[in-house]
Formats: structure tokens, sequence, C-alpha cells
């Protein structure tokens, strides 16, 4: 309680039945508003001494009829840590939650104990990102992962662009070790335009199919057309990418 919270993906529940909800602590007068931080966080108690730009976890025993407040994951050299997205691994029983940064790269933090604590977050080198949100989901029995996220750095080819694009969907079988991409959603670079916030969306097999459908939905932001942008959902067929198990 006291502390500014704010979430941008789904919560997951585990084997056990908890709940656990990704979350991360925010100022409620952001500096993008250009407001006087200092003097504002005077006249606001609730935010005043609260470890702003961390992100934990917020955990129900209850079916969510009340929530306490689990980790206090950070990461290197003050990397600002945002929108995270959990999965909990089918063969270890982690926790595995990926974050949106302003480093450049995808950062991820591990939980043995369910969410109550977390390892400190560490850049997944293979795994750009503009500071853009990312959607994490496990989508076979298996435990396949898969991630959609925006693969570019803050460059493009070497050149700072307005935009977010190159989403895309990568697939990992070893717990988030090693990734593959799958799916190219959007590759072309408009300016003032961004491909972003996917969802990803599994689809449960059925009797009659057994197909890996997973579904994504994001954003088309048009900063100087706003009337044309919207909602993109685009259903995917993994089957052919998972390797088949005994």
């Amino acid at each position: 309680g006291g502390v500014p919270k704010v979430i941008a993906n789904k919560p997951i529940q585990l084997d056990t039945g908890e709940i656990v909800l990704p979350f991360w602590r925010e100022d409620p007068a952001p500096i993008s508003h250009k407001c006087d931080l200092a003097a504002h966080c005077k006249k606001c108690k609730l935010a005043k001494g609260a470890p702003l730009g961390v992100s934990g976890t917020l955990l129900s025993t209850n079916g969510g009829r009340t929530w306490t407040t689990g980790g206090d994951i950070r990461g290197p050299n003050g990397v600002l840590l945002l929108e995270g997205t959990v999965v909990q691994l089918k063969q270890s029983r982690a926790l595995l939650q990926l974050f949106r940064s302003n480093a450049g790269n995808i950062f991820s933090a591990r939980s043995d104990d369910r969410g109550r604590t977390w390892s400190v977050a560490q850049p997944m080198e293979a795994l750009l990102n503009p500071s853009s949100k990312v959607s994490l989901e496990v989508v076979s029995p298996a435990g396949l992962l898969a991630l959609a996220y925006n693969d570019h750095g803050k460059l493009i080819d070497g050149q700072k662009v307005s935009t977010r694009t190159r989403l895309r969907v990568a697939l990992s079988a070893d717990e988030g070790a090693n990734w593959t991409l799958a799916v190219k959603l959007e590759e072309q670079i408009v300016p003032l335009t961004k491909f972003h916030y996917p969802t990803l969306l599994p689809v449960l097999p059925s009797e009659v199919d057994d197909a890996c459908k997973v579904g994504v939905m994001y954003t088309i932001g048009m900063k100087e057309r706003a009337s044309e942008g919207g909602v993109r959902s685009v259903m995917m067929d993994l089957s052919r990418m998972i390797e088949p198990t005994d």
C-alpha cells in the first residue's frame, strides 16, 4: 500500500492455484508531463520514498480476494524495468519474467518461490528492445515458449528512427535460454508509425484440431494520422515449428 503500481500484462494462475500479477512502480506525475518532480513528491506523501522504476509481482492465494507484494526486481546500473510478462515454466516450475527496458535489450528475472523473491534482472543479449512492451506465453503442453516483441534497439541499421517495427514472434524450447525466430508480423519502417504493444493469446487444441494455434493482437499507432491506426489481430499455427515429443 502507498506505492503506485502499474500493470500492462495479464496475471497467471500457478499449478498451486496462486495468482501472480506482474507490476512496476511509477511516479503518479511522470517527468514527461514536464512537472517539477521534486516539488510534486514533497506534496505527495504516497510517492515519497517509493522505489520507482522497480518491478515486482502481486500475489494472491485466495482467488484474488486479497493480495500481497512479492519481489523487488531491479536492473543493473539503474536500468528501468517496465511492463513485465510472466509464465510458469513446465520443467523447472520456476517463474520467468521478461521486461521492456530502456537499455536496448529485453531483460529477464526468475523466481524459485512462486514470485515471493526474484533474481536480479539481466539483459538477454539476443533479444533487442526499443523500450517497448513484450508478451510471453507457454504455447504447448511440453512447455514451448512464445515471445512477441519489437526486434530492434534504439537504432535501426545504425540510424535513430521515430518508429517501432520488426514486430516478431520467437520460440524457445529450453525455458528461455535460446530463441529461434518463428514469425515476422510487421517489417516496414514508416516514420511516426508504431507496430507495438503485442499480446499473445494461446488457443487450446480441440479433439479434432491439435494444431498449436496462437493469436496475437497489437496496436498500429500513427502519431499524425490517429484515425488510420487501430488494433490488428493475427492467428498463427506454430505446429510445424514444434519438435514432436514421445
